[in-house]
């Protein structure tokens, strides 16, 4: 009997463990949460490779601690209910153990179930629909798929409140107002309504071409925004020597907006994770397979597992040929769970790059940098110096110092001259307590080519579903523009929109208006200042939400009736 009560204490004790983990990061996975646990997961995940690495991740940023004080109260619950369940349990039958037999079949099979739940042994992502994706085309990408866990995920999303169908307004009445506010008459029923042919006059300019999306480059790190800290000054110098816009801003708050938008055009739906929605998987436009058509070829570099946020496999399905991650380097250049650095990432860019020199057609690559990110680490072993002592603003100077190795080291290829590079956040960095703060929305957009552009500067109205318009208009390439976006140098806009998990709104020049939870408010921006100045005037607030909400109407109605690719 004293034997069988020690089994079940142990077991108990695994299972009490194990359970507790699997809501940790089940946790973390919840839109909402994902944002802020990011770094706690991943000490969870890391704390068995570096002693105290997890202590440290997880209590050097107080943020942390109300998601803490959350987790110890689930575990508590949990604990509750798995000892009214043993109690019940092992008072109704008395069982017989053989004590070690019994606690190593406990833990294989509890083990193997973990692995079989999450779908894969990486550490940054379980299985993702886009894990089964080994083409561009779809139809062989979905004859991959499992069934059940397909139709499983498909039911869990539908049912998530967060994707709730969106009735701003009738989709009728949205079509029209965005079809008046792009300028685009069309009346076809069976065609996307945003749909604009492009035909430009004149020669083409097969320029390659190179996106940089930086993790959490806020304007506000940068001299153009009155920054004196000068925390930037590699991006300072390529914003002073291209051509580089003043009001431009992010689609949302998390990376994937940044990647959604920037290269497709079209804007992220509150609350909505679209790379990871199983119920509206199709063909997207965009800038690769606008390109693909043009015959370049299209690269994708990340630092981190290409399966996080289902990044590889949306991509991959969506006109990117090649995708490099994690996998393709060695370990010993893995720096944390947000992979390699970003000087290594630039270095294998520029290698891949040379290889697609080689083949004689332009290239488009888009990479996406990390390292601006917690766990907040800078690599040893190299010749960055931060100057600041706050970390994150050290990773501010070491993501800038980056960027300047990997200008030299492009200057120094035959490919330099007759590529144009373009610069953004995928969002910015949140500074004060307003509702939605500027610093986390406005990001730099510089495009530098200097055998291209003579060094100017632009205060159009811009956001990152412009980039792919702009990026076709500038290589003068023939197009279907079935985007949000405009081309920024031979169009404007009024406003820009954009998500922020359930609230959104939209930016003009002057003002941006928020909608929260049915609380409406409007805030005068000022050019250099993060903290705006709040007004009151329903007549512009009236005008801001109906452009907002029929941009968002108008984009649902597309992906239900699968037009994002017509």
């Amino acid at each position: 009997q004293k034997q069988n009560k020690l089994v079940n204490k142990i077991v108990f004790g695994f299972l009490l463990f194990y359970y507790s983990f699997c809501l940790f990061i089940l946790c973390a996975d919840i839109p909402w949460f994902e944002h802020q646990q990011t770094r706690l997961t991943v000490a969870a995940m890391q704390w068995t490779n570096t002693p105290g690495m997890m202590l440290r991740f997880v209590f050097e940023d107080p943020r942390n601690y109300p998601y803490l004080a959350l987790l110890v109260i689930l575990i508590y619950g949990f604990y509750k209910v798995l000892k009214s369940a043993r109690d019940k349990s092992f008072n109704a039958t008395a069982v017989s153990y053989n004590f070690y037999k019994s606690t190593f079949i406990y833990i294989l099979f509890l083990l193997l179930t973990f692995i079989a739940i999450r779908g894969r042994v990486a550490l940054k992502s379980p299985i993702r629909w886009g894990t089964a994706f080994v083409s561009e085309y779809n139809l062989t990408n979905q004859l991959g798929l499992n069934p059940v866990y397909t139709f499983l995920q498909s039911w869990l999303d539908k049912m998530n409140p967060g994707n709730k169908h969106l009735t701003f307004m009738d989709d009728a009445k949205a079509i029209n107002i965005v079809q008046h506010y792009y300028g685009i008459q069309s009346d076809s029923k069976s065609d996307s309504p945003i749909k604009r042919i492009i035909i430009p006059v004149g020669k083409q300019k097969r320029y390659n071409v190179v996106v940089v999306i930086m993790e959490s480059m806020t304007g506000y790190n940068m001299q153009y925004c009155g920054n004196s800290e000068n925390l930037t000054p590699e991006l300072n110098t390529l914003f002073n020597n291209s051509l580089s816009f003043t009001k431009f801003y992010s689609d949302g708050i998390h990376t994937f907006n940044g990647i959604y938008s920037s290269l497709f055009g079209t804007p992220s739906l509150p609350n909505r994770h679209h790379l990871k929605d199983l119920n509206n998987q199709q063909e997207y436009g965009g800038i690769a397979r606008a390109l693909n058509k043009n015959n370049y070829q299209t690269i994708y570099f990340t630092s981190h597992d290409e399966q996080f946020d289902n990044t590889g496999g949306f991509l991959a399905s969506n006109g990117f040929t090649k995708i490099v991650s994690q996998k393709n380097y060695e370990m010993n250049e893995v720096l944390n769970a947000l992979g390699i650095p970003d000087h290594v990432l630039f270095n294998e860019s520029i290698k891949n790059l040379n290889t697609l020199y080689i083949n004689h057609r332009p290239f488009f690559a888009a990479i996406l940098t990390a390292s601006n990110h917690g766990p907040y680490e800078i690599p040893l072993g190299i010749s960055f110096k931060p100057r600041s002592k706050d970390i994150r603003k050290q990773l501010v100077e070491y993501a800038d110092w980056s960027v300047g190795q990997f200008i030299q080291s492009c200057k120094k290829q035959p490919w330099f001259d007759s590529t144009i590079f373009l610069f953004t956040g995928d969002h910015g960095a949140v500074v004060g307590d307003k509702d939605v703060n500027l610093s986390y929305h406005r990001v730099p957009l510089i495009v530098y080519a200097p055998s291209v552009f003579t060094p100017s500067t632009c205060d159009s109205l811009g956001g990152q579903v412009d980039i792919f318009p702009t990026i076709m208009g500038i290589l003068n390439l023939p197009y279907t523009n079935n985007s949000f976006g405009i081309d920024l140098l031979k169009e404007s806009r009024k406003f820009i929109t954009f998500s922020y998990d359930d609230n959104y709104g939209s930016f003009s020049k002057n003002d941006y208006f928020i909608n929260r939870k049915d609380n409406r408010r409007l805030y005068l921006i000022n050019s250099e200042a993060k903290e705006c100045r709040e007004v009151n005037n329903p007549e512009r607030m009236d005008s801001m939400q109906n452009f907002t909400q029929a941009v968002f109407q108008t984009h649902q109605w597309m992906l239900e009736k699968r037009l994002l690719n017509k």
